[in-house]
């Protein structure tokens, strides 16, 4: 009886040693669908990929990112205008539930586990150009009902704030949200 059991547990770890290095797509882990214009948040949806609102700015966010229980997915900022922006410190943020309402999530500026920051600093934007942010989180459950958040605002000091939809913000019950200062590049 005990070869057989050893047996099975020698050919699952061959296995999985083999499957090392190996990325198998999964596909998306949560589908949420985002309201065309939220009713209850005084932001202007984005909009589409690649098009400028009045501002001659534009804003996307790229995929979440996860590790060991943290989150983490970049926004970019683009100068899609004619001339130079000017851009300093932090995008201001706020996190919209599925419904298009403003979550109570509090949002902190600074290093994370996914991310580290490089300090405001400000920007002439030329067009064309991007600049990036890093918006992290754990997704701890403890106690307290858990948040998940869809979409999220984000706005140039100044500037009015556009409505950009995210995979998934599953922040657990931590009620946070960390975010980097503008920058040309991520750091390592």
């Amino acid at each position: 009886m005990r070869i057989p059991v050893i047996a099975a547990i020698a050919a699952s770890l061959l296995a999985s040693l083999t499957a090392c290095g190996q990325h198998v797509d999964q596909g998306p882990l949560i589908t949420t669908t985002v309201p065309d214009s939220p009713s209850s948040v005084s932001a202007t949806p984005a909009p589409a990929p690649g098009q400028c609102d009045e501002n001659g700015l534009s804003y996307s966010a790229g995929p979440v990112d996860a590790a060991l229980g943290h989150r983490a997915f970049v926004v970019t900022l683009r100068n899609c205008g004619t001339g130079a922006k000017q851009v300093s410190g932090y995008p201001d943020v706020t996190v919209l539930n599925g419904a298009g309402e403003q979550l109570d999530v509090r949002i902190d500026h600074g290093n994370s586990y996914m991310a580290r920051d490089p300090g405001p600093r400000s920007f002439s934007l030329e067009p064309g150009k991007p600049l990036l942010s890093v918006f992290s989180w754990s997704s701890t459950v403890s106690e307290g009902e858990k948040q998940t958040g869809a979409a999220v605002t984000v706005a140039v000091a100044g500037e009015r704030a556009r409505t950009v939809p995210v995979d998934f913000i599953d922040l657990g019950t931590t009620g946070q949200l960390s975010v980097t200062a503008w920058n040309t590049g991520l750091l390592q």
